[in-house]
């Protein structure tokens, strides 16, 4: 398989598609020091029978390296999404606990597209579940003690006819006298992710807080530096595009990266807020924020806020950034990304994008393989990217057509402001 094999956007994103697989059985799976893997506590009741059990048991029950990481597997029947943890302590017998919470959906007939929806969509609730759970009997033996262990089938059963029937979960759990903060789960809290977004840190330590990150996390965090769209990602890092992009969706869904659009002079931009303007106009402290952030490495000399303002004022649709900088003299004191990444994180202003539209696009021989997308559909970032060729390139192709540039302003990028909120 290619290693940064490209999807269609409606295998990876479609919301509408998830909803459509619903959670046969969550699971409670413990060893057991005569028995090996078992499953404890499942709801409904004998839906995962010993026999559909025994031939997957050993990818539940795992080593320490696999702990807290996504662990997946499909039987004929079945796909199963789960998280094993262990806790080593003298208290237990071998001095170690292994369990691990299961989500089981039927297996996809299409074979893969859903049960990469699936995975997207579930594996944020999974992770909180299960880390939950670790920090329960961690602090309390919530699994292990006969006294709370008893309200585990109640809980499991609650859980599995929240996520099919309002698509969240509301827990609150009793440990003595203590009272856990209620745990909202929601399914539609993963951003869509492009192939052309450019994912960018907004913070130096990259901890996702519950549970751990996963081997796809740490195999592309390297190559995340604001200049790597998600598809030079996927190359760069060998790895297949649809992980990458759940890759993305797990960092935004923790608040660790924004996404901003590919720098380019061709770029258009529109101003999208005249009161965040007016905001950096009185706010000091702002103003001296966004120098930081703007100024060019090694240069003494600081950037003048009135170089600021002039650019932004001076944006509209239609007008290039490499038109609107080259009328200014003091922006070659401005670090230009920077200042385009500036008015994104605190939408001052929205990217144009540019959506390639020929009517009669089967007569366009000479083009025929980009005719095919020129349906107003796709933007020029992502036609760009599919084709490999630049802008300029596309340009010169789509000159002797009818083919008319429709300008659609892009919805502000997921995490936008998380940076400063």
């Amino acid at each position: 398989m290619d290693s940064h094999k490209r999807h269609s956007k409606h295998d990876i994103t479609n919301m509408d598609e998830a909803s459509k697989f619903e959670l046969e059985a969550f699971c409670l799976c413990e060893f057991d020091n005569i028995s090996g893997s078992v499953i404890s506590f499942q709801y409904p009741e004998k839906k995962i029978d010993d026999k559909e059990f025994e031939p997957v048991s050993k990818f539940f029950i795992t080593k320490m390296e696999l702990c807290g990481r996504i662990v997946t597997c499909s039987t004929d029947q079945y796909f199963y999404l789960s998280i094993p943890q262990k806790i080593n302590h003298k208290r237990y017998e071998r001095n170690a606990f292994s369990f691990n919470f299961m989500f089981v959906f039927k297996k996809d007939p299409l074979g893969g597209p859903g049960e990469l929806i699936v995975k997207r969509v579930m594996t944020p609730i999974l992770k909180r579940l299960s880390s939950m759970f670790l920090e329960l009997e961690e602090k309390y033996q919530f699994l292990t003690n006969p006294e709370t262990r008893d309200s585990l089938p109640s809980i499991i059963r609650e859980v599995r006819e929240s996520l099919n029937t309002r698509k969240e979960v509301n827990l609150k759990i009793k440990t003595g006298d203590t009272t856990l903060n209620q745990k909202r789960l929601d399914w539609a809290t993963q951003k869509e992710v492009a192939i052309y977004d450019v994912p960018l840190f907004n913070s130096k330590a990259i901890q996702l807080g519950e549970g751990r990150i996963d081997l796809t996390v740490e195999k592309v965090i390297p190559y995340i530096n604001g200049v790597n769209c998600v598809r030079h990602i996927a190359m760069e890092a060998q790895v297949d595009e649809v992980y990458v992009i759940q890759a993305m969706q797990q960092l935004l869904f923790f608040n660790r990266i924004v996404m901003v659009d590919i720098f380019q002079y061709s770029n258009q931009y529109k101003i999208i807020s005249r009161t965040n303007i007016n905001k950096l106009f009185q706010d000091k402290a702002l103003q001296q924020r966004c120098i930081n952030y703007i100024k060019l490495p090694n240069m003494q000399q600081s950037p003048n806020m009135t170089d600021v303002f002039k650019f932004f004022t001076q944006i509209k649709p239609g007008v290039s950034l490499r038109t609107i900088l080259s009328r200014n003299e003091g922006a070659d004191l401005l670090h230009h990304k920077s200042l385009v990444v500036f008015g994104l994180l605190y939408r001052i202003i929205a990217r144009v994008d540019e959506f390639p539209y020929c009517e009669d696009r089967e007569s366009a021989k000479d083009i025929h393989e980009i005719a095919l997308h020129l349906n107003g559909k796709h933007c020029m970032d992502e036609l760009c990217l599919e084709h490999q060729i630049s802008r300029d390139e596309m340009m010169d192709i789509l000159q002797d057509t009818d083919c008319a540039i429709i300008l659609k302003t892009r919805r502000a990028s997921p995490g936008l402001l998380s940076m400063y909120e």
